[in-house]
């Protein structure tokens, strides 16, 4: 038991010497500051497969579960912006 304190405790040391916790932090920075691009990538290259509404539908959808209230707002706005002829752009 004693082993496992001391193990820990130079753990902790070590982490604090090498500032951990900025790196650690600069870890998560990069990697959310990468992943928004490639999921702008990857709708793009879906757009070629998938059909507008369905994509559109489903990134909607994924929003709503990740920020509330957003995912209707922004299908309206995409949708507007993809040239629709009238059909969601007059329920403004």
């Amino acid at each position: 038991m004693e082993d496992l304190r001391a193990f820990a405790l130079r753990t902790l040391k070590a982490f604090k010497a090498n500032q951990g916790l900025l790196l650690a932090g600069a870890v998560a920075y990069y990697a959310l500051l990468s992943i928004v691009p490639m999921l702008i990538l990857l709708v793009i290259a879906l757009s070629h497969v998938v059909p507008e509404a369905e994509l559109l539908a489903a990134t909607a959808r994924y929003l709503d579960w990740l920020v509330p209230g957003q995912g209707r707002a922004s299908s309206r706005a995409s949708c507007c912006t993809a040239s629709c002829s009238g059909g969601c752009c007059s329920s403004r």
